[in-house]
């Protein structure tokens, strides 16, 4: 069900090493995240420009998204050129597997250059390195360049000839040879009768080419002839004596493969390449051969997905900061491209899951460089079936970041994650459209989903606005924190933020002489209307009411005035808090009449009596309170003349 698929991607979630950061790399990831992106709208619907239509086609745009980074890469461009041509065989290109491969294979494997100056040494018929010679026309073959084979042959021949080296029958042998490959075959029917040439030369030429003396062994003649005596045993379809060359000159599994689409079986399938590379266990095994493995074997857009995984877990420890940053990149979004969107039920969840340990690997590694901190929190939240205790903490982290840091986290939340959100309910729509009618229980489980993604929001929601309110009110701006508090009605915050502050200036030396500037400028903003106590308990509002009144009697307030603030004090159980507001209160008694002054001594001894009180409990509870401060109000209170 979701609910599985769900817990199951919480325990893969992955994070990424850290690496050092530059301007280069920064710009490769805001240029992926723009593909991303519109990747996505494409998917939720949202009309926006498509720069891309096959998968193939995207995963060319991520490729050029690291394009900057190309002196630091090394081999990583060709592999993931791959993955580009293994997308285009399993999205049923009209062309063969092995043709396309072998397109890679060229670009990717052999060095241009070795093949120029080859050419240019052989034509000039004064060839002072024969193994370049022999080894670029070895090159062209395997990779399927039959007439540039037969270009360099022929001239490599003209050469021998005009020293003298060959005679009259090993010239024409090696002359049939070239022929044959200057044909060459663009059909399957072709191809059965370019073998079939080959068979009926095959015992003329072996006469020809192969008939050495030891003496003779290493001499460039005998090398030429006997490497076109191997080529004309491969075009017969000999895959076991192209496996013995290959291995001979210490070649590996992807030039085998190469060289089996090449002449083997040149309209081979995706399925054939990899058995013809699996079938071959000889020669070095670079970093990116089981890489190169992994995708021969895909058969569908789900196997992409492994193979990208390959691609990170293969990556040799050595490799550079931009090669982990870059494969990591593309590794990411190609699974993305490649899993099913948004999310999956039954087998294809566990691709999800794969998907989702990229992609969170990547966000957790773009999230070091502080410019990326939004992208890395948009590539989350278009992942719903990542845990979102993930997002949750990233945004933690970015409110820890400066002065800004609370602020942006709070409206990334506002803009992207609430249920609310614009983006939410697109998502939360394209996720329910991908469950059909008939399996309630995984809509029910999708819904559990959100539920568990909500909580965790508003969760973390409060968690920075509490860290940020904190921040401000240790800063002395306690009115600004109360307000962002009681905006989103954070009752117990606000409790606990003015709480402290009257508990602080309650302790400290003549608080009647010194009032909090914290607690009158808080006072003040809510006698201005600037701070709403409407979404808040009663408590909270009582304190901050309180403070509101605290502000009136330090600006010069009536005996009233303060009774009133003690009994506040008294109700919302700051208990020193109103016997301080009682004593100022007895020292404001002034010509009242008779009644005005029994009312307002009724007022205070009520309050000094429910905060003795108060202070009592406080010490049966072990919190200390300072009783004698009790005795002192009461009895003062007692002295009060009454009229």
């Amino acid at each position: 069900t979701v609910s599985v698929l769900y817990w199951v991607v919480t325990m893969a979630s992955a994070t990424a090493q850290p690496i050092a950061w530059d301007a280069a790399m920064t710009n490769s990831a805001r240029k992926a995240f723009d593909a991303f992106v519109k990747l996505q709208h494409r998917r939720l619907g949202v009309v926006t420009g498509n720069p891309a239509d096959t998968p193939a086609e995207w995963c060319e745009l991520y490729l050029g998204c690291v394009t900057g980074l190309s002196d630091g890469l090394v081999q990583l461009p060709a592999l993931w050129r791959l993955f580009s041509t293994v997308l285009r065989i399993i999205t049923r290109s009209d062309r063969p597997a092995s043709e396309l491969f072998l397109q890679w294979y060229t670009h990717a494997m052999t060095d241009e250059a070795l093949d120029v100056d080859a050419m240019s040494m052989a034509q000039s018929r004064c060839i002072t390195d024969w193994g370049l010679v022999l080894h670029a026309l070895q090159n062209r073959v395997f990779a399927g360049d039959f007439e540039g084979a037969e270009s360099l042959g022929r001239a490599a021949l003209d050469a021998l000839r005009a020293d003298g080296a060959v005679t009259p029958e090993e010239e024409s042998s090696a002359r049939d040879v070239l022929a044959l490959l200057a044909r060459g075959f663009s059909t399957p029917s072709e191809f059965v009768r370019w073998r079939a040439d080959a068979a009926a030369l095959f015992d003329d030429a072996r006469g020809a080419l192969g008939s050495t003396t030891e003496s003779d062994l290493e001499a460039p003649s005998t090398l030429f002839k006997l490497q076109l005596l191997d080529v004309l045993t491969f075009a017969t379809g000999d895959a076991d004596q192209l496996a013995l060359v290959v291995a001979d000159l210490g070649c590996d599994r992807i030039t085998y493969a190469a060289a089996y689409a090449s002449i083997i079986e040149p309209f081979a399938t995706l399925p054939d390449l990899f058995r013809a590379f699996n079938g071959f266990n000889q020669g070095p095994e670079k970093w990116y051969t089981p890489v190169v493995g992994t995708l021969l074997g895909c058969t569908m857009l789900s196997d992409v997905v492994d193979a990208a995984a390959a691609l990170k877990c293969h990556l040799p420890p050595e490799a550079s900061a931009y090669e982990r940053f870059a494969s990591l990149l593309c590794a990411a979004h190609l699974a993305d491209l490649c899993a099913p969107p948004l999310l999956a039920v039954g087998a294809a969840g566990k691709t999800v899951a794969r998907r989702n340990e990229l992609v969170v690997a990547y966000t957790s590694m773009i999230s070091e460089a502080p410019e990326l901190w939004r992208a890395a929190g948009l590539y989350l939240v278009h992942s719903p079936m990542v845990d979102p205790r993930v997002l949750g903490s990233h945004l933690r982290r970015v409110a820890a970041t400066g002065r800004s840091g609370p602020r942006a986290a709070v409206n990334f939340v506002q803009e992207f994650v609430t249920d609310s959100s614009a983006l939410q309910q697109r998502v939360r729509e394209a996720c329910r459209s991908r469950i059909p009618p008939t399996a309630p229980m995984a809509q029910k489980g999708l819904e559990g989903v959100w539920a568990t993604f909500d909580r965790v929001a508003e969760e973390t929601e409060q968690a920075i606005v509490s860290a940020w309110a904190r921040a401000d009110a240790e800063a002395g701006n306690l009115a600004s924190a109360v307000a962002l508090l009681c905006d989103r009605g954070y009752s117990n915050e606000v409790v606990c933020l003015v709480s402290g502050e009257l508990r602080k200036w309650s302790a400290s030396p003549s608080p009647a002489a010194k009032w909090s500037r914290a607690i009158l400028g808080l006072g003040t903003a809510f006698s201005s209307g600037l701070i709403s106590v409407d979404g808040v308990r009663d408590q909270a509002a009582a304190l901050i009411r309180l403070c509101a009144g605290m502000s009136d009697v330090a600006g010069g307030g009536s005996a009233a005035e303060a009774a009133a603030a003690a009994t506040l004090a008294a109700d919302a159980g700051e208990g020193k808090v109103a016997l301080l507001l009682c004593d100022v209160a007895i020292d404001l008694v002034g010509p009242e009449t008779q009644d005005e002054r029994g009312a307002l001594l009724l007022t205070l001894h009520a309050a000094a009596t429910t905060a003795s009180l108060t202070l009592q409990e406080d010490a049966v509870e072990g919190n200390n309170p300072e009783t004698a401060l009790a005795t002192h109000v009461l009895g003062r209170l007692h002295n009060v003349p009454q009229k």
